[in-house]
């Protein structure tokens, strides 16, 4: 869980560097849409109690990375990847020495996450130092 956890942080600075830096635009549907994405997203949970339902100001606040450098953005999200990969690593270590015989699509699983990241962290890097050029 940790390892997906990770590699959506990453993929979410990936993204939003790209579009900082111009390279990803999305959509004007998706973005005339935002307010209405998030209910229909998160409508189901605005029924519990507690805690407390997100607003969309709230969301969009702390989602914005207007305020970042596209540069920021790519290093963040590598690190992510980075943190990813060697969750993954060490889960599979500990999988392949725990005694017991792991099921296989779990060990797939892994092992394709630790690549996703590998080659993920590698673009987020490379991404990084065009940015830093003048």
């Amino acid at each position: 869980m940790e390892v997906q956890q990770a590699l959506c942080r990453g993929m979410f600075r990936l993204i939003a560097g790209l579009q900082r830096d111009g390279t990803y635009a999305p959509d004007a549907l998706a973005q005339a849409s935002s307010a209405l994405r998030f209910h229909r997203r998160f409508s189901p949970i605005f029924r519990l109690e507690q805690p407390q339902a997100l607003s969309h100001e709230a969301y969009s606040e702390s989602t914005d990375s207007r305020q970042y450098p596209p540069r920021e953005l790519f290093t963040a999200a590598a690190e992510s990847f980075l943190q990813a990969r060697m969750m993954g690593e060490r889960l599979l270590q500990r999988l392949q020495h725990s005694g017991e015989q792991p099921l296989p699509y779990i060990l797939e699983q892994v092992q394709g996450h630790v690549r996703v990241a590998s080659a993920n962290a590698a673009l987020s890097d490379a991404l990084a130092r065009r940015a830093q050029r003048p």
